[in-house]
Formats: C-alpha cells, sequence, structure tokens
C-alpha cells in the first residue's frame, strides 16, 4: 500500500532531520515521501519490477549514505538525495514481505534484476491489518518526533504531517472498503 511505503519514507527523514537538525525540513520531508512512493508508478508497466530495486536501491543507499558522512559541507544536498533514494529502496525491500503480485506469477514478489524475481515471504499482506500497523506506526512515531522536536521541525510541519495522515488514512480506507479483500 503506498500510504505504508510513504509513512516509512517520511520516518526515514525524520529520523536523519533528529540526528543532523542542520539538514532542510521540508526538502528533505518531501523526498522522503517521493521516495516512498516512487516505485509504484510501475503499475502502469510491469510492477515490481520497472521500479523496484531492491538489490541496486541497497547500493545506491550505502554510497549516499558514504557521501552523506564523507562530505558534511554537503549535507543539505547529500541528505535529501539520501532520503529519498533510502525510502526508494526500503519500499522495494518492504514488497518482498507482501504478497505476490498479480500478474507476475505466485512466486514473484519483485524483480530483482539480476537473476530474476524475489519469492514472496507473505508476512504483511496488502491493505491488511499489519500494513496499516506499519503504516499507523510510521506516521505516529514521526509525528511524535515532529512535535516533541519542534524547536528542529518548525512549527507548520506538524500541521503538513497530520494533514497527510488524514489524507492517506482516508485514501486507503476508501480503497480497503470500496476493494475485496486482495484484490488488485
Amino acid at each position: 500500500m503506498v500510504s505504508t511505503h510513504v509513512a516509512v519514507g517520511v520516518l526515514i527523514a525524520v529520523v536523519l532531520k533528529t540526528y543532523f537538525p542542520e539538514l532542510p525540513t521540508l526538502p528533505l520531508l518531501t523526498s522522503g515521501f517521493v521516495g516512498g512512493a516512487l516505485p509504484d508508478l510501475d503499475r502502469y508497466g510491469t510492477h515490481r519490477s520497472d521500479l523496484h530495486y531492491p538489490i541496486s536501491g541497497a547500493v545506491a543507499t550505502v554510497l549516499f549514505g558514504i557521501v552523506f558522512l564523507a562530505y558534511p559541507s554537503e549535507r543539505a544536498v547529500s541528505s535529501v538525495l539520501l532520503a529519498g533514494v533510502g525510502a526508494f529502496w526500503v519500499h522495494s525491500v518492504m514488497d518482498i514481505f507482501d504478497s505476490p503480485w498479480r500478474g507476475a506469477g505466485k512466486d514473484k514478489a519483485v524483480d530483482n534484476h539480476f537473476d530474476g524475481w524475489f519469492s514472496p515471504v507473505q508476512i504483511v499482506t496488502f491493505t491488511q491489518m499489519g500494513d496499516w500497523a506499519i503504516m499507523i506506526i510510521s506516521f505516529v512515531v514521526s509525528f511524535v518526533v515532529v512535535v516533541t522536536r519542534s524547536a528542529i521541525f518548525g512549527e507548520y510541519i506538524p500541521r503538513i504531517l497530520i494533514g497527510t495522515i488524514i489524507i492517506f488514512v482516508v485514501i486507503t480506507s476508501w480503497y480497503d472498503l470500496t476493494h475485496e479483500k486482495y484484490n488488485r
């Protein structure tokens, strides 16, 4: 569920900002948001293949992490890239723990782009309780950190975050109510 991926992407950005308060707040949170959502744009092509990169995404995240740590004077830019690429990669990995994607075959979760597809682990199923729990916990932890660290995040970020939470809960609820269980 894209809302869960967005929530985790935002949480990644919040953690970075918490440990490095000098980072740009809104670009960082936006990057985590977009990075978490972006892989699902491949629904218009071959889903869980065209924009899901669990192996090369890990390599890119590590490389951006090294740049972030090695060049403190460039952290404003590298942090935004790290949050976005990290959220993009985590999205790809999270989908391995879901059920197989329809149309890809029952033994295919995410294409690894090297030697085929990862098999689905099926621990957290799309739009089910575990998926909801990850989304809610990620958003709540992000919100609590942002509110308790308002000196770092500023006064407007909690409002933006609560608006995002409301929008995604409404969209996700609508989806769950209008679609059969696991109808993808």
